[in-house]
């Protein structure tokens, strides 16, 4: 027998993976406090599967993502004295001697969002991956269930205001907190690199003889949320911070996802 359906081997698809996001933020909004911004964790896909012998399709994948990251929300010590930020949302800063810091105070390690919380800063990533889809015994590709074992790598960006910091200037006698200063912190924009190891259990139907049917649960681990983790540090710069906040953000969207897609039998 022919492996695939009906001597076709080559299914196109689109996928969406979908999990609602309890600790989001979602793309266009972000609740007061970073702990707690509900939202909805969506993915576009497009695959291409190859039927290579009756249960066993090798696929490749492209993905795009866009989401939120909440802005921190924390309190800090500046150290030194009884100067505390009261404002708690802090972020690494470069140190600057006392000198270059203004009215004569120095200036701490951290910083402050001062800009609107209910717009979050931006992760978007353009994903690659491949890998096999092995299906039941008794069924034959791309009909039936099946499992699915993946490789995927990420190319992400986070965009971000960084007009709308502000640093507390305090005395290096005294201790006491003096006047905020505005700042740019960081440069707006980052670019990283991720991957995740990716499990699918899931179901195909073929529908008049063209159209699939494909849905299932998803789910992918990301090792450098575990690296991240144990990295965690206030004294690094923004873009380490963002490295971090990218990580986890992309761990908790692709941990668990239901996926539902639609495609065609191409030849």
């Amino acid at each position: 027998q022919v492996s695939g359906y009906m001597g076709k081997r080559m299914v196109v698809e689109y996928d969406n993976y979908f999990f609602p996001a309890f600790k989001g933020p979602g793309l266009f909004n972000s609740g007061p406090r970073s702990n707690f911004n509900p939202g909805m964790n969506t993915v576009s896909c497009l695959n291409l599967d190859y039927t290579a012998k009756n249960r066993l399709n090798y696929f490749v994948t492209i993905q795009y993502l866009r989401t939120g990251i909440a802005y921190k929300t924390r309190s800090t010590s500046l150290g030194g004295g009884s100067g505390t930020n009261t404002g708690g949302l802090v972020y690494p800063y470069p140190n600057e001697s006392t000198a270059d810091a203004p009215n004569g105070f120095s200036a701490p390690s951290t910083s402050r969002y001062g800009g609107d919380f209910s717009k979050p800063a931006i992760l978007s990533s353009v994903n690659f991956g491949g890998g096999i889809k092995l299906f039941k015994q008794g069924c034959l590709a791309p009909i039936g269930s099946y499992i699915k074992l993946e490789l995927l790598v990420f190319l992400e960006t986070v965009k971000y205001d960084n007009e709308n910091f502000y640093i507390t200037n305090y005395d290096s006698y005294s201790g006491y907190a003096g006047t905020e200063t505005k700042v740019t912190e960081g440069s707006g924009m980052y670019r990283y690199k991720n991957f995740a190891l990716v499990f699918t259990k899931g179901k195909q139907r073929v529908i008049a003889d063209k159209i699939v049917l494909d849905y299932g649960l998803r789910f992918a681990l990301t090792p450098g949320a575990i690296s991240s983790f144990l990295e965690l540090s206030d004294r690094r710069g923004m873009s380490v911070d963002f490295r971090d906040a990218s990580t986890f953000r992309l761990f908790r969207e692709q941990l668990v996802n239901f996926h539902i897609g639609i495609g065609f039998l191409a030849f």
